[in-house]
């Protein structure tokens, strides 16, 4: 096993386990909120989802992209630019959040009659959102800790920090629910853990001396950073806007079709989407540093070697979990405290046909973060689009007049299975046009 792999398999260890410690939180909110409060914590949730998407993909877009190009600086043995990089990434991320909690405060109320929200559930609503609105902007800043703690070689931190995140997540959730809080006691549980998982990450990164520091820039040189920094970082940052396009997408079109009871189901199924993007992104968020170092090496072999090996994780893990999904689809859906038979037999449809999209899913992801690493923005960015919203909207339009019921949800499948169709098709087309492109992953041979 050679050097590149071994670290290859540290960085999918830590970021699944870290991601797992975020998307468990999310799960386990879920699960608990259906527990305690019933299907309306449910669908309220399910609702305001789309907003935890959109700090997440300020968090992403930032951090990703400006963690590639310190990975990629490293590559040239600059450290100084690296770490201005870092100071360019955690200044944009409190600004960009701090500012959509702002706004988006000024109009929760708005969005409730949107939505058309009354009694218990308005209640509900303006209770989770108003604290989720704090909680976002640590949602995001939590991009910020795990993608530099992981790039200066801080991976044990890195999970050990967010993987009991999500721990202390659920405690604290679950302590809330107990005491009566209700719904906002979620979500302080959620935000308070999130603090927690920041300031530990936040000061060691600070304080590690060893690899780069925060260094200073000028508004000149913050301004050209942050555009590098958000122009590479455009995938992974479209990708969590695409998501909160989806969510409000798929609400809306479930809310139509199949009312509040529908809605409910398909937060079941985006929570074990959600759970399980710690190993759908995983593994393409552990490729992209590595593989932009080797890019930065112009290490042709190297690159190759990295995304086959990514490939070959993903599919044996993926394989693996929707097989255990499948089988226990019953004792999940009836784990989210709905009573109703008719609800638990939606429910299971749900989960299994989630379960299915989850392998072509991940190695769709492993290509998007792979173009990512080696400068193929557009085509990164292009994909990302396809299989989170486009794809989505058109198959799940397509699916819900023609499927009966919750089977609607095999459009998540075609989805994937497009998309990737996709992909082969244009690397077919750039190759032939370029023959120093090779393989599906299009790395430039210019020997």
């Amino acid at each position: 096993m050679s050097k590149d792999d071994n670290t290859l398999i540290k960085h999918e260890v830590s970021t699944i386990i870290s991601i797992g410690g975020v998307t468990l939180s999310t799960f386990g909110n879920t699960l608990l909120a259906g527990w305690f409060l019933g299907k309306s914590a449910l669908t309220v949730m399910g609702l305001l989802s789309s907003f935890t998407f959109a700090y997440a993909m300020f968090g992403s877009w930032i951090n990703i992209g400006a963690a590639t190009r310190a990975s990629v600086a490293l590559g040239k043995e600059n450290r100084r630019e690296a770490g201005k990089y870092e100071t360019t990434a955690l200044i944009l991320s409190i600004v960009l959040s701090v500012g959509f909690s702002i706004i988006l405060g000024l109009n929760l109320k708005l969005l409730t009659h949107i939505w058309k929200m009354e009694g218990q559930m308005y209640a509900m609503s303006m209770a989770y959102g108003s604290v989720m609105l704090l909680g976002g902007i640590f949602t995001t800043l939590v991009y910020f800790s795990f993608n530099f703690l992981r790039i200066k070689g801080k991976i044990k931190t890195a999970t050990l920090t967010f993987g009991l995140m999500g721990v202390l997540d659920i405690i604290l959730v679950f302590a809330f629910l107990k005491l009566g809080m209700g719904i906002i006691g979620v979500a302080w549980g959620s935000t308070i853990s999130v603090i927690v998982a920041n300031a530990m990450g936040i000061f060691v990164l600070i304080t590690n001396k060893q690899a780069f520091n925060l260094t200073s820039v000028s508004f000149k040189e913050f301004i050209k950073l942050a555009g590098g920094s958000l122009y590479v970082g455009a995938s992974p940052g479209i990708n969590n806007l695409s998501k909160v396009l989806r969510t409000l997408w798929l609400n809306d079109i479930v809310l139509k079709f199949y009312g509040a009871d529908g809605v409910s189901v398909l937060t079941i199924g985006n929570s074990i989407i959600n759970f399980a993007s710690a190993m759908v992104t995983g593994f393409g968020m552990s490729l992209y540093p590595i593989v932009a170092q080797a890019y930065g090496k112009k290490d042709i072999k190297g690159q190759m070697r990295l995304i086959n090996e990514s490939v070959r994780h993903g599919t044996i893990t993926l394989l693996a979990t929707a097989s255990i999904i499948i089988i226990g689809a019953l004792q999940i859906s009836r784990s989210f405290g709905l009573k109703d038979p008719q609800l638990v037999g939606d429910a299971v449809i749900m989960v299994r046909l989630v379960a299915i999209s989850l392998l072509p899913a991940t190695i769709v992801n492993i290509f998007i973060y792979f173009y990512m690493a080696i400068g193929e923005t557009v085509l990164s960015v292009s994909y990302t689009v396809l299989h989170t919203f486009v794809l989505i909207a058109c198959f799940t339009s397509l699916c819900i007049r023609v499927f009966h019921g919750t089977y609607y949800a095999v459009a998540f499948t075609l989805v994937e299975l497009t998309d990737f169709l996709i992909i082969w098709i244009v690397s077919r087309v750039r190759r032939k046009r370029n023959p120093k492109l090779i393989t599906m992953m299009l790395i430039r041979n210019d020997d």
